[in-house]
């Protein structure tokens, strides 16, 4: 047999499992959900700190931009530049001079370097002229772009990337052709912004998250400025090249999971990049859920135990039921249960109780009705072999073959063998209409042979309802009583009906005769017994058998009266076809 869990079993579960689900997923939930919300609003100030950070680096560039125009715009400086017969000191003191009045009025909060090349071999600077070689510059590929970059602007960055033989600082570049009217060139500028004063300090920021990078960088993922503490910033910025362009949020550096985040410089092909470990953002969260967890996993184990005790207290009352019912099972009813506790359980416990004293009842009117229904049995059986009938068929017998030469007798034996062999040779206590109606043709020729043409029998049985079957001699004993008793006073021809209908859910069974009937009197007679002088069976005892077989709203009706015959009207069921004992 299969092992079951038992109901104390099943309540812990139970109480385990959903208490589980709700003290564990509870915490995970909240942490997903305001993870998600911190990681958002994070991205939020990120973006919000990049526009502020780009915002200063346009600002710059700004400055550049306006300081460049100042120059390229300035007419003496232009003409400087293109006069072939003037001596290179004079010019030299001339451009270098405006170019620091430049820097001073427009570049003030920088440290520059502004650089002048014209066509003609000369050099102008407010740097170290010594670094620069006329004929190794107009070599480099940025001054053959600023050549033909018809005047647009050109940045460079980090400075010492392509400065490196005039430079070893870092900064920003601009590099632009210097042009009079829109067609004649007349130099190349160079405008260095290093790394210094307010520039070194653009993307600092006081609310800096630990682990927490900000990196200026070019398209080919140079650094041009940075944050933090690095041990080799050109390495972590190459292991974000590949994300340049697709603003993504969630990488992993070196095997940290971090959110990045970038922002475009305009004006130029630049990216400012902000790196923050996300470990760090979610440091505290992580505590906090660990924290809950661990908070839920002790209260889980109070509820369990708990759980435990109170399932014990309740789930004992049921085992004691239990055990009585065992002993019900055994057959001993006379146990009584005393067990109290909840509402539930003393209702259950009188409940068992009722249900004891229910079954020891029926019990006792089980066994009741089966001594009856034997008893009825045996009559049965005694009256089919009643003394009296056998005594006046056989008399009938004998007369006729004293009269008929025998031949007649034949007959009546035939008869009566069909009539003995349908009552007394089944052992069977039902048999089916059709058989029940063959019995009593027997039984009526075998009458008539006594009686002569006294009385006639119609038969009414539709073919659906043959196959019914019916306690053995149910019929006989009220035909009989018809035939002995309702014509002996009657001139006219008697006769005797017997038909089959339905009456939903009933099958209704109707013996009528247009004899003498009854009187009251003789009615109460005929339904005792013991005071009956009619049926050889008793017609109390064919009412007991279809009460015992069918049920009390199944049973037998007489209607009669002086002179107007009777009726017979018997309520069974097709037990055989309704799903019956039968």
């Amino acid at each position: 047999m299969k092992k079951q869990l038992k109901m104390r079993d099943k309540f812990l579960a139970a109480i385990f499992i959903t208490t589980a689900i709700y003290l564990l997923i509870l915490p995970l939930t909240g942490y997903f959900y305001t993870s998600r919300i911190i990681k958002d609003k994070l991205v939020t100030l990120t973006n919000q700190n990049l526009e502020q950070i780009a915002s200063s680096i346009n600002h710059v560039i700004d400055d550049m931009i306006i300081a460049s125009n100042v120059i390229v715009l300035d007419e003496a400086i232009i003409d400087l530049l293109l006069d072939k017969e003037k001596a290179i000191y004079h010019k030299m003191r001339q451009v270098e001079s405006k170019l620091r009045v430049v820097e001073a009025g427009n570049l003030y909060p920088y440290n520059v370097e502004t650089t002048l090349i014209d066509f003609h071999g000369n050099i102008y600077t407010t740097g170290d002229i010594k670094r620069y070689d006329y004929d190794q510059v107009i070599q480099e590929t940025w001054y053959q772009e600023a050549l033909e970059s018809k005047g647009h602007f050109k940045w460079l960055a980090p400075t010492d990337t392509y400065f490196k033989a005039y430079t070893n600082a870092d900064g920003m570049t601009l590099v632009r052709l210097i042009r009079k009217g829109y067609y004649q060139s007349c130099g190349i500028m160079i405008l260095h912004v290093y790394n210094e004063k307010k520039v070194k300090h653009l993307l600092e920021s006081e609310q800096a998250l630990e682990g927490t990078h900000k990196l200026l960088l070019n398209q080919e993922g140079d650094v041009i400025l940075h944050t933090g503490q690095l041990q080799d910033v050109q390495a972590y910025a190459n292991g974000l090249k590949n994300d340049l362009n697709n603003n993504q949020q969630h990488v992993t550096i070196d095997g940290i999971d971090k959110i990045m985040l970038t922002h475009p410089i305009a004006k130029t092909d630049w990216y400012l990049i902000e790196t923050v470990p996300y470990g760090s953002v979610m440091a505290e969260e992580i505590n906090y859920r660990n924290f809950t967890i661990a908070i839920n996993v002790i209260f889980l184990v109070v509820i369990v135990v708990l759980a435990f005790f109170i399932s014990e207290h309740f789930s004992k009352s049921i085992r004691n039921l239990s055990r009585l019912m065992h002993r019900v099972q055994q057959g001993d009813f006379s146990v009584k249960s005393n067990v109290t506790g909840s509402y539930e359980v003393n209702m259950l416990s009188d409940s068992f109780n009722a249900m004891v004293d229910k079954i020891d009842d029926l019990i006792k009117t089980i066994k009741e009705e089966s001594e009856l229904r034997q008893q009825v049995k045996l009559e049965a059986l005694q009256a089919q072999i009643n003394p009296h009938f056998l005594l006046n068929t056989l008399n009938g017998i004998k007369w006729l073959c004293v009269i008929e030469e025998a031949k007649t007798a034949e007959k009546m034996l035939l008869d009566l063998g069909i009539l003995l062999e349908g009552i007394l040779g089944k052992f069977n206590e039902f048999i089916t209409i059709e058989d029940e109606v063959k019995c009593l043709q027997s039984y009526v020729r075998l009458q008539k042979m006594r009686y002569g043409s006294l009385f006639d029998v119609l038969y009414h049985v539709p073919e659906k309802y043959k196959h019914i079957k019916i306690p053995v001699l149910l019929l006989q004993p009220i035909l009989e009583n018809s035939i002995l008793y309702a014509f002996d006073e009657k001139e006219e021809k008697g006769l005797i009906t017997i038909s089959v209908r339905e009456e939903e859910p009933y099958i209704l069974i109707t013996i009528r005769d247009n004899g003498k009937g009854f009187n009251y009197l003789e009615l109460d007679q005929l339904r005792d017994e013991k005071k009956s002088k009619y049926s050889s069976i008793g017609l109390k005892n064919v009412q007991e058998r279809i009460t015992l077989y069918y049920g009390h709203d199944c049973g037998m009706t007489i209607k009669s009266g002086n002179n107007q015959g009777t009726i017979v009207t018997i309520r069974i069921k097709d037990k055989l076809d309704k799903g019956g004992v039968v």
